[in-house]
C-alpha cells in the first residue's frame, strides 16, 4: 500500500493562532483556501476560514503543520486529523487494504472547484430526524438514551467486497449490499440498485475492539478523547479512497435507529433517541460494552426543528456558538430559553476575518446590528 504523507496537525487556542498568522504575515505568502501544488512551496502560507473554525497551515524548520482554531475563541477538542485517524485504522487491519476507488474511472472520482471530493455516488448523509407533528414545545419526564460508538459497532457488520468489480442496474440478491447515486444503501434482497457488490465479513472488527477498549479504560479525558476521534474520524476520511464502505457504516447506523423509532420519538440522529417515554426495549441493553446504550440525559426537553436543550443547560443551536449562549447567562443572571428568548442579530463569534485589512478583528460579545457589523468590519458573516 503506498504510503499516506501526514501533515501534522496541531490544535490551539485563538491567541497562539494569532500570533502564528502575525509571524506568517511577515515571512510567508498568505494564500486564502486549502494548500495545493500551487501553493506547497515554502514561501506561502494557506488561510482557511469557515463558519466558526479557521486552519492555518506552513512550513517552517523543514516542517509541515496545519494550526487549527476557533474564532468564537472556544476550546479546542479536537486532537488528531481525519488523516491520521484513517492512517492508523489501516494499520490496524493489515494485510488487508482498503481498496482505494479514485483511479477507477467508473466511479468517476473528482475534486469540483472549491476542492471537495465528488464521486458518481453521493455520500450517505447522517440520520438527522425531529418530530415536527410536536415541534417547538417543551416536554417534561423525557430521556434521552445514547448508543455506545455507533460508528464503531456499525463497522462490525459485513460491508460491501469492492475488490471486486460492480454488478450494475438491477435488483440486489440474498448477500449483496446495493448503492443508489443518491447515497442510499439497499441491504435487502429484490431492490434496484446502480451499483452491487457481494457482501464480506468486516475486516475492521478487531481493530474496533481495540480501539473502543483504549476509550473506554483511558485513564485521562484527552486519550479517552482521542481514541474516540480515531474511531469516528477514521471513517469520515473513507470518503476519500472508497465512498462505498463509508456509506455502507454511515447507512447502517442510520438504519438502527430508524429501525426504533416510534410515536413518542421527538428527535433522534445517528448515534441517539429522545423519547417522551421510557423505553424498556432499550433499557434491557443498558451498560458500557460497544453497541449498547446508556440515559444520557433526562427531564425536560424543549425542542425546535434541529436544535434542542435539556432542562437549563445551554442548548445545542446549529450555527451559533456555545460561547454566546454563555454570554448571555453572564449578562442577564438566567439560562437562555431555546422557546422565548431570540438569538443574536449578527454576531456569534468572537473574532471575524476583515477582507480590506487582510487581518482578524475582534468583536466584543454583544448583541448588535448586522450593518454595523458590516460597517465596522467588512466581513461576511462568519
Amino acid at each position: 500500500m503506498a504510503s499516506i504523507r501526514i501533515i501534522k496537525q496541531e490544535y490551539v487556542n485563538f491567541d497562539k493562532f494569532y500570533k502564528l498568522f502575525k509571524w506568517c504575515k511577515k515571512n510567508r505568502i498568505i494564500v486564502l483556501g486549502p494548500r495545493d501544488k500551487k501553493s506547497r512551496n515554502r514561501m506561502f502560507a494557506n488561510l482557511e476560514i469557515n463558519a466558526i473554525n479557521v486552519k492555518l497551515t506552513f512550513r517552517r524548520n523543514d516542517k509541515t503543520t496545519t494550526y487549527c482554531s476557533r474564532l468564537d475563541g472556544g476550546d479546542i477538542k479536537q486532537h488528531i486529523s481525519g488523516m491520521r485517524a484513517y492512517t492508523t485504522m489501516c494499520q490496524n487491519i493489515l494485510p488487508w487494504h482498503i481498496p482505494n476507488l479514485k483511479h477507477n474511472s467508473l466511479y468517476e472520482y473528482h475534486k469540483n472547484k472549491k476542492g471537495q471530493i465528488e464521486w458518481v455516488v453521493e455520500p450517505t448523509h447522517q440520520l438527522m430526524y425531529f418530530n415536527k407533528q410536536l415541534n417547538n414545545n417543551r416536554y417534561s419526564n423525557c430521556y434521552g438514551y445514547d448508543l455506545n460508538s455507533a460508528f464503531t459497532y456499525a463497522m462490525m457488520q459485513p460491508i460491501p467486497n469492492t475488490e471486486v468489480e460492480p454488478e450494475l442496474y438491477r435488483t440486489t440478491k440474498e448477500g449483496e449490499i446495493g448503492f443508489l447515486l443518491d447515497g442510499s444503501v439497499i441491504f435487502k434482497k429484490g431492490y434496484f440498485a446502480n451499483f452491487i457488490f457481494p457482501a464480506m465479513e468486516s475486516p475492521f472488527i478487531n481493530f474496533a475492539e481495540k480501539y473502543y477498549a483504549k476509550k473506554r479504560y483511558a485513564k485521562t479525558e484527552e486519550d479517552k478523547e482521542k481514541f474516540k476521534q480515531t474511531l469516528n474520524y477514521c471513517i469520515g476520511y473513507m470518503h476519500r479512497t472508497n465512498p462505498f464502505i463509508r456509506n455502507c457504516i454511515v447507512a447502517r447506523s442510520n438504519e438502527k435507529i430508524q429501525d426504533l423509532m416510534d410515536e413518542n420519538t421527538l428527535y433522534c440522529n445517528t448515534d441517539s433517541i429522545v423519547s417522551r417515554v421510557k423505553r424498556p426495549d432499550l433499557e434491557k441493553n443498558l451498560g458500557k460494552g460497544l453497541g449498547q446504550w446508556k440515559i444520557e440525559h433526562q427531564g425536560d426537553f424543549a425542542f425546535k426543528d434541529f436544535s434542542y436543550q435539556w432542562n437549563d443547560a445551554i442548548p445545542i443551536y446549529r450555527g451559533v456558538s456555545k460561547k454566546w449562549f454563555e454570554n448571555f447567562e453572564k449578562a442577564n443572571g438566567r439560562f437562555w430559553d431555546l422557546l422565548i428568548d431570540p438569538l443574536p442579530t449578527a454576531v456569534y463569534n468572537g473574532y471575524a476575518w476583515n477582507e480590506e485589512k487582510f487581518d482578524f478583528d475582534k468583536i466584543e460579545w454583544r448583541d448588535v446590528d448586522a450593518k454595523e457589523v458590516e460597517s465596522c468590519t467588512k466581513s461576511k458573516e462568519l
